[in-house]
């Protein structure tokens, strides 16, 4: 059975509690979970919703229809929410929007022992999957904040591996580092996209565009942004438009407002294009998530195209 459990975006004060709006923040937060959703959610969704005007407003931005439940906003106990779901034995997967500490109490209570975040972030999508007799598994973890807008759960052990191996790449000792990554792309995307990065570069191994396409792709597959923007810049590299668009289309749609600034860039060579160039710099603001430079490079194309066209 699959679960996902989604934190409500951030919300402004007030009282009463039940009737506090999302933020500005709250609401970008909402939207990019949401599309990531858009790209990834398990088939026959079932929408569950806590009543408040938070967390109707934080699953308003997905499209499917909500449910509203009232014990969602109760100080209900976690066995009870897992009986009413039909955990874990429901054929229907479930996406349940609420509050903290519930849903933590929710996940702590699945997982048990297994290795899990310490904290259930605003905005945050936690992914569980579990069946009868097994162990819960903490598939994924989706956080707003972070800025390529996706997290895959990383192991502790693994955590520090990773570290190590970026460290060695910085310190250009390029072929200790490969081989750390190489063995932690058995199962983590960061080490993947990392390993694709060397490839790419011809840094401690030699170049290789097959190899760069098959880790980054790996890491995609598992809804690793990077691995989407990188086989955008990847496939651009060789030439290959279509494909470099349709990825960095990809990118987007789960959150990376970069993608949409590589787009703008793209059609700008046409005059004919210059409303779908505005057009995906607005949608770069608007997904957000970007580098100060980035901001200033938009702003700077949209100032000349508004100049242009006065």
């Amino acid at each position: 059975m699959e679960l996902l459990l989604w934190r409500h975006a951030e919300a402004l004060d007030g009282a009463p509690d039940h009737t506090r709006e999302l933020s500005t923040r709250g609401q970008k937060q909402a939207r990019k979970i949401a599309l990531w959703l858009e790209a990834r959610a398990p088939k026959n969704l079932r929408l569950i919703v806590s009543p408040t005007i938070r967390t109707r407003q934080t699953a308003g931005r997905f499209r499917l229809e909500m449910e509203i439940c009232e014990a969602l906003a109760t100080n209900a106990p976690p066995a009870e929410i897992l009986s009413m779901l039909d955990w874990p034995n429901a054929k229907t997967p479930f996406l349940v929007v609420g509050h903290q500490p519930m849903l933590g109490e929710i996940a702590a209570h699945l997982l048990q022992d297994a290795p899990h975040p310490p904290d259930f972030r605003k905005g945050a999508l936690w992914w569980l999957h579990g069946e009868a007799g097994q162990k819960t598994e903490l598939r994924q973890v989706v956080e707003a904040e972070n800025l390529a807008g996706i997290i895959a759960y990383v192991r502790p052990e693994d955590e520090k591996r990773l570290t190590r191996a970026l460290r060695l790449e910085e310190a250009g000792k390029y072929r200790r580092a490969f081989k750390r990554f190489r063995k932690l792309a058995k199962r983590n995307t960061a080490a993947m996209t990392n390993l694709a990065h060397l490839y790419y570069q011809g840094h401690g191994v030699e170049y290789s565009f097959e190899k760069t396409v098959k880790w980054n792709t790996k890491a995609a597959e598992q809804g690793d942004i990077s691995g989407m923007f990188n086989l955008g810049v990847t496939y651009r590299r060789a030439g290959d438009v279509r494909t470099a668009k349709k990825w960095f289309e990809q990118a987007l749609q789960a959150g990376d407002g970069s993608a949409a600034l590589e787009l703008a860039k793209m059609y700008l060579i046409s005059e004919r294009e210059t409303e779908r160039v505005k057009d995906y710099l607005r949608r770069a603001l608007e997904v957000g998530w970007l580098s100060e430079a980035d901001e200033e490079e938009i702003q700077a194309l949209l100032d000349e195209l508004n100049e242009k066209s006065a």
